[in-house]
This record gives C-alpha cells, structure tokens and sequence, in this order.
C-alpha cells in the first residue's frame, strides 16, 4: 500500500511537472514569436507620439527624459504654408527660421548676460516655437518688443521650445537652460498633455525607451485601474529608476513591460482599448504625476537660484488641468477661448500672437514678475475682413 502511495505521489508530481513544462514551453514559444514578428512594436507604435513634422529643427537630446530639443545654428527661408485667408500673410510669403548656437530661436544674444539686461526664458511648445512665423513673429520676439516698450529698458527673451513638448519635457528643458544662462524669469507655457512625444526614429524608438527610460512605461503603459491608482508623491525624479513608493503591483506591471514582448503587447492591448474610454483618455493619472513631478523639479530649482518660474495657461476655456494642479506656482492666465482649442487657436496669426504677447506681459507685470508697470490691453485690433469670434484665425 505504501509504495502504491508512494507511486501515485510520484505519477502525479510528475504530471504536475509536464504541465508546468508544458505552459513553460508555451509562453516561451509565445515570446519568441512575438518579438521576431514584432508584435509588441506594432501595438506600441500605434499609441505613441513620435514627431514626424519638421523634423531638421530638431536633434536628438543626450537627455533621456528631454528626448529630443531643437537644433543649433539652424538657417532655414520657407514658405510659411499657411492658407492666405484674411488676417494671415500670403502662403507663399517666406519666413526665417533659424536658431542660435544654443538652440534658442531667432537668438542673438551672449551667453553671459549684460549688465542691466533683465534676461527671460521662455519654454513652451510649438505655440511658443512659432509654427509658421517669422523668427521675429514669435510669442517670445513680441514680448520683447512689448517689455522694452513699457520701458522695461534693455529685455532679452530667449525663446526654447520644440513642437510637441509637453510639461515635462518644457519644465526639463527649462531646469538646464536655468543653470546655464542667470535668467532673472523663466516663463512655461503648458499647453500639451499627455506623455512625452518621441523624436522620430529607426527602428521601433518607444520600445527602445523602454529600456533606456523605466518613466516611458510610467506615461504609455500604465497598469489596469484594477491595480489600484498611482501614489499621490512619487518623490524625486530619478531618470535610472522608479520610486520605490510603488506598489508593488504596478512595479511588476512595469517590469514586464521592460522585460518581456509578451507584457508589452498585453499592455499596449489594454491602452489601446482603454483609450477608447473617454473618461480614462482625460485623467491619464500617471501622465499627469509625471509632468508635475518635472515642474516641481523646476519650480525647486528656481526657488534654489533665486529665479521666479511663472507657468502661463495655453488656449482652452479655464484653467489648464496641469497648470491647476501647480497650487503654489505663481503663474498668469490668457486662456480666453471657449471649447477646446484648434490647430489655429495654438498656432495663431502674427496680429494675434503681438496681442498675447501684450497680454502675457501685462499679467506677468500684474504678479511683479517684471521690473516694469504693464497696462491692461485693450481689445486686439482685429484686420479687416477678420471676425474675431468665429473667423479665421481664431482668437486665443
């Protein structure tokens, strides 16, 4: 009786340890056939952000939470490619567009700051780069103008910023120029959301920042809502790990994203999908702790060097969601239009972009961000043939 026991014991482990094999076997089978057919890069491709537009503007930055930042020592005559509508030059009329020797655009400055000069960095996104305008069309060229009008006396605003950027990356970029060039103000313009866009490359490049930047999965890949919400403080920003304030659920989440193409194809699935949820698409939990986890950072930065850091709403009705969520943030507001914005609301015309640039002004006089007294302007003076309301292009 007992070696019939003992024989069955022995059959069944034996049985258990086929089938353990067995399942082994098959997800490495599974795996294999995912990564030589790329599944998994498929899938990620389809909800990334790549920067496909204007790419020669641009480099690839050592930074890898920057990603990418504009190209120095650019000289560029094109047409502006924008439609010749009323309010708008012609399309085929040709703009500059070119960069200093550190990336600022239509800079002309030194690197060591005059005496007497009040020194501002602007950072932003394409609203702020000047998507079809001159070099000195840009928001930052006009509030120059606007400053020294007031009788700011000698004002030079740096403009650095790359279409496509989103909190995060502005608020890091702005955290290196800040160390570089003893601004007395930096100014952040947040209009995008979401995870950082990828300077676009070959082959797969969100499956190669999974590897060289465990927050790529932070921002695509996070877990199911099943898992639980992410921890209000993530602490400190450490590009070579991830906070041990995880839970450890989420952590393994992100470790099979990292390791296996079996997790990224079923974590990539569930995004997809999840996105289709409308509700979900517009918190992003995990996006949103990010890029305020890199504007603290800049905030703590600014607060070190003496230097006041001003985040300014992009277009939309009320206050950005981000840029709420800064609570002690001193910042401005010139969000004005209703609804969400259009391509043009964040690209506006030249007349436009001289007007918020006098707006911008006046609200960083209004907060003593300036050594200068703004006043309040006054409606825009809107060209002939232009509604302000509901014509091309739209108000801001």
């Amino acid at each position: 009786m007992a070696a019939t026991g003992r024989g069955r014991l022995r059959g069944c482990l034996i049985n258990a340890g086929l089938m353990v094999g067995s399942l082994l076997l098959a997800v490495l089978l599974a795996e294999g056939w995912v990564r030589v057919d790329e599944q998994d890069h498929r899938m990620l491709e389809s909800i990334s952000c790549l920067l496909r537009d204007d790419v020669y503007k641009y480099r690839r930055s050592d930074d890898v939470q920057l990603l990418y930042e504009p190209r120095a020592g650019i000289e560029h005559d094109r047409k502006r490619g924008r439609r010749g509508e009323p309010g708008w030059p012609i399309e085929e009329d040709r703009i500059s567009i070119s960069t200093d020797g550190f990336g600022a655009r239509g800079g002309r400055y030194t690197e060591a700051k005059p005496d007497g000069v009040f020194r501002v960095l602007l950072h932003g996104p394409s609203t702020v780069w000047g998507a079809h305008l001159d070099d000195d069309e840009t928001l930052g060229a006009a509030l120059e103008r606007t400053l020294e009008r007031a009788g700011g006396g000698r004002v030079e605003v740096w403009t650095f910023a790359a279409s496509g950027h989103v909190l995060a990356q502005s608020a890091r970029y702005a955290r290196r120029t800040l160390a570089r060039f003893d601004p007395d103000l930096v100014v952040v313009l947040v209009t995008n959301t979401g995870g950082r866009c990828e300077f676009e490359r070959e082959p797969w490049p969100l499956v190669d920042r999974l590897q060289e930047d465990p927050w790529a999965a932070v921002e695509y890949l996070p877990p199911p809502r099943s898992f639980g919400p992410p921890p209000d403080d993530l602490g400190t920003v450490d590009p070579d790990r991830l906070p041990d304030t995880l839970p450890w659920t989420h952590r393994a989440w992100f470790a099979a994203t990292r390791l296996s193409g079996l997790g990224r194809l079923a974590a990539a699935t569930h995004e997809r999908r999840a996105r289709q949820d409308i509700t979900y698409a517009q918190s992003a939990p995990y996006r949103d702790v990010v890029n305020l986890l890199h504007a603290r950072a800049l905030v703590q930065d600014g607060d070190a060097a003496g230097v006041p850091v001003a985040f300014v709403d992009g277009p939309g009705e009320g206050a950005h969601p981000l840029a709420a969520s800064l609570g002690d943030v001193r910042r401005g507001r010139l969000s004005i239009t209703a609804g969400d914005p259009t391509y043009w609301d964040l690209h506006p015309a030249p007349w436009v972009m001289e007007w918020q640039a006098e707006r911008l002004a006046f609200e960083l006089s209004r907060l003593g961000l300036v050594p200068v007294s703004v006043d309040r302007p006054g409606p825009p003076d809107v060209p002939e043939g232009v509604n302000p309301v509901t014509g091309s292009p739209p108000s801001w």
